[in-house]
């Protein structure tokens, strides 16, 4: 028998314009990779629904292992995530998010010229939130790479288990820096010779992006045939990366602290 009130509390939140993130058995989810082949507990996210067809508007991994959006029955979704075989607490929450549209947020280019600065010299900035506990075992920044590649290389060596959500991770990072240089032009009076020159910085930072992918693509062919070419070929693209990525960064701080100083002497 379908227990509605999950449902009904699900329904009421979207209709309160809140998401709903929880974890869900994915044996159970049509659409996903482990559906009626294995039991599988990963989060999904819950943005709308149809009552009239009964279904769940989500968001999640798709058999394909893409990051898109599918519906689920009501009754699938409680199948789903009744029969969660995690234990942790966490496992078993219903989280609720709303965008705050009356927050606003001003444009700093002093704190985006340290964060950069921060990235490319890889410094650990806990400290800065030192309520929360810390892992001494983190890596910051540009220093990232080098684990990376010894990931690969213990991939290799089959010294660890295969994980794609680092390959996603440094994809998805490059993607949100192309978005970041956007958003700083669009923040930013530039001039006409300026303009220039942050779009020069942005159509070589797109290589970068398209490397990243390479790399993650490469390692989702590895997941499906288990051939050792494919890391092995990772290896010369991950330096690649990080060698293509370093000067981009400087460069990117350099136009930051010219256009800023020129700004405020009003050169400009």
């Amino acid at each position: 028998m379908l227990d509605t009130s999950v449902t009904d509390f699900i329904k009421h939140a979207i209709e309160s314009d809140y998401c709903i993130y929880t974890i869900a058995n994915e044996y159970y989810i049509p659409g996903s990779e482990p559906y009626q082949k294995y039991d599988f507990d990963h989060c999904i996210m819950i943005y709308g629904y149809d009552s009239v067809q009964k279904k769940f508007h989500s968001i999640n991994f798709n058999d394909n292992w893409e990051y898109s959006d599918f519906d689920i029955s009501f009754e699938q979704f409680e199948k789903a995530i009744h029969h969660v075989g995690t234990k942790l607490s966490y496992a078993k929450q219903i989280r609720m998010f709303k965008p705050d549209l009356n927050v606003q947020f001003n444009f700093n280019l002093n704190f985006v010229i340290d964060m950069l600065q921060d990235y490319l010299n890889s410094c650990n900035r806990s400290d800065r939130f030192s309520v929360y506990a810390t892992d001494s075992r983190l890596i910051f920044g540009i220093q990232v790479y080098d684990e990376f590649f010894r990931y690969v290389e213990k991939l290799l060596n089959r010294k660890v288990e295969s994980d794609i959500r680092p390959f996603h991770i440094i994809w998805e990072h490059k993607k949100v820096m192309l978005e970041r240089i956007a958003f700083i032009k669009g923040q930013m009076n530039l001039t006409a010779s300026q303009l220039t020159e942050i779009q020069i910085i942005e159509e070589a930072y797109k290589l970068v992006e398209e490397v990243a992918n390479t790399i993650r693509i490469k390692m989702l062919k590895y997941l499906l045939t288990n051939r050792d070419s494919y890391l092995q070929g990772m290896l010369d693209e991950i330096k690649d990366l990080k060698n293509k990525e370093i000067p981009l960064i400087e460069k990117l701080i350099e136009f930051l602290e010219k256009s800023n100083t020129e700004m405020k002497s009003g050169i400009v």
